[in-house]
């Protein structure tokens, strides 16, 4: 067991160990879970709820700002904070994939944030989650509420806004299971 002070929020391998989002403390801290000790924390303001790691990066999302920090992960530090209106992040294969509230979702260079390609799906984005890393790249799914459905892709279109799903090939959509259903009433 490691108590971290506060309430954690989202979890996420990465490097140097476990990272644990806090809102509570605005803090990001790395935990090694072989000794469960903290191994550091970073000062994170504006509530960091989601995390997005791969080997040589980790992204923060906090949610009270709505923007997106990349983090160093050997100095414990800030790099650089982008985006305001930011909902959601993942990574996969080196890009890092982030989300807002209106539908936009841009796929970036995970080490530069170089925007790559950006688009938009139908209704308010609830998730992104990368779902495999198959033989045609990664699987990334967005979850909208645009009739709660997930918009799954393996490689990012180019377009700025994509067809509806089934007008483009490169798109598929299901039932989104992790979606709560709209509210009633």
């Amino acid at each position: 067991e490691v108590d971290l002070g506060g309430t954690a929020g989202d979890l996420e391998i990465g490097p140097g160990g476990l990272w644990a989002a806090d809102c509570q403390n605005d803090a990001v801290h790395v935990v090694d879970p072989l000794t469960a000790t903290i191994r550091g924390s970073i000062d994170v303001p504006g509530c960091p709820t989601r995390l997005a790691a791969d080997p040589g990066t980790v992204w923060v999302v906090q949610g009270r700002a709505g923007t997106i920090s990349r983090l160093d992960p050997i100095e414990l530090e800030i790099i650089e904070t982008i985006d305001p209106g930011i909902a959601a992040a993942a990574i996969a294969s080196g890009s890092l994939i982030i989300t807002d509230s209106d539908g936009r979702v841009q796929v970036r260079d995970a080490g530069a944030a170089a925007i790559d390609a950006e688009f938009k799906v139908p209704g308010s984005v609830r998730d992104v989650v990368l779902v495999a890393d198959g033989a045609q790249g990664p699987i990334i799914c967005v979850c909208s509420s645009a009739g709660r459905a997930c918009y799954c892709w393996t490689s990012p279109p180019r377009t700025s806004i994509p067809k509806a799903p089934g007008g483009s090939s490169s798109w598929s959509s299901t039932t989104c299971a992790s979606t709560a259903p709209a509210p009633s009433g």
